[in-house]
């Protein structure tokens, strides 16, 4: 892994299980080098996997309701870093549109939350470089009712079994599963519309896509029609590995962005890393804001605790396989690229790995621990 182009001493907070290594000074000023605000575009509406961002959102935060859109100090820590950050809710605001899609057509924004296969697939019309990658496995999965399959433990049984698969129509990864030997094109169902309707009239004689993060929590306690506990297997242990949500930023920007990039990037790894350690004042930021705006989209407080939990837990949220938060490994990029285009995804023949990410504003002393 390349080094971070800013050197950093290490610091251990002892005093936590979660302690975290980050640099000794304090908050970076970005006033010089980011634009403000920093404007960045969600790819759903606010929740748990966004955290992050909103754990660095200041108290005295504006709420636009009609546009969805959160405004207010960029914060470090407890440190003002001179700029203001902008979340802009995905979802219904962009009409569920991809956010390298969004992001070409609207120039102020600076940023985009975007999964990597979703950057690769679209590079050919919306060049886009991701410089964080906050998950280390993806949260999406698939699910079954462990009382209809007690024998099912993997989405290749499911496979092995023919279990209908319902997943949405929009959803890409089903075709990379079925590269991999997990799935078969004929028992995938391409009419998921996000309802948990099917699934519980079937009475659980069907599988179907799940986010990890949020379902399990659903079905035991928002579902009441169910009320009992699902089982899944998340793609990312069936093969397809690939960087969830990663951030990204139009690639003909990446030589104005670089001054800014250089402090704001280690200023969202610690951020992720503080989130890790004590997610609840960043959660209670999420509630408030989709209380707010006032959609269908409903998100009580101890749903987006337990995706908290559970991002840790399962190690969504880690180091991956050095003491680096938020860096991207090329054998894992290689691997994904490999994939879409042995399942006939028609990326640019020019385009490689390292056109996708670049890891030269991470701060490799920052990681969880």
């Amino acid at each position: 892994m390349r080094l971070s182009i800013r050197s950093a001493v290490t610091l251990m907070l002892a005093a936590s299980p979660l302690a975290y290594m980050s640099a000794e000074a304090g908050a970076a000023n970005l006033a010089a080098a980011c634009p403000s605000p920093f404007v960045m575009q969600l790819d759903w509406f606010p929740q748990a996997e966004h955290g992050y961002l909103f754990n660095l959102l200041g108290d005295g935060y504006t709420v636009d309701t009609k546009n969805m859109v959160v405004r207010g100090k960029l914060m470090s820590g407890s440190e003002d870093t001179g700029i203001e950050i902008e979340l802009r809710s995905g979802g219904a605001p962009i009409s569920n549109m991809g956010t390298n899609k969004v992001i070409y057509t609207d120039n102020s924004i600076n940023m985009a939350v975007l999964s990597h296969y979703d950057l690769a697939l679209g590079y050919r019309v919306a060049p886009m470089i991701s410089v964080l990658a906050p998950f280390e496995k993806n949260p999406v999965a698939i699910m079954w009712d462990p009382a209809t399959y007690p024998d099912v433990n993997t989405i290749k049984d499911l496979k092995d079994k023919n279990i209908v698969v319902n997943v949405s129509p929009y959803a890409s990864y089903p075709k990379y599963l079925v590269t991999l030997g997990q799935l078969s094109e004929g028992q995938i169902d391409r009419s998921f519309d996000s309802s948990p309707a099917r699934f519980i009239a079937s009475k659980g004689e069907i599988a179907q896509q799940a986010l990890a993060t949020v379902d399990p929590y659903n079905y035991m306690n928002v579902y009441k029609e169910w009320g009992k506990p699902i089982k899944y297997q998340l793609i990312h242990d069936a093969g397809f590995l690939a960087y969830f949500e990663t951030l990204a930023i139009r690639s003909a920007d990446l030589e104005k962005l670089t001054p800014c990039l250089k402090d704001l990037v280690p200023v969202f790894q610690k951020s992720a890393v503080a989130y890790a350690k004590s997610p609840d004042a960043a959660n209670a930021k999420i509630v408030d804001m989709v209380q707010k705006i006032n959609t269908y989209w409903r998100y009580p407080i101890e749903k987006a605790a337990y995706s908290a939990k559970a991002q840790l837990e399962m190690g969504m949220v880690s180091n991956g396989a050095d003491a680096t938060f938020g860096n991207f490994d090329k054998a894992v990029v290689d691997g994904m690229m490999d994939i879409l285009r042995k399942s006939g995804e028609q990326l640019p023949d020019d385009l490689t790995t390292e056109k996708t990410y670049t890891n030269d504003f991470i701060d490799s002393s920052i990681g969880l621990n």
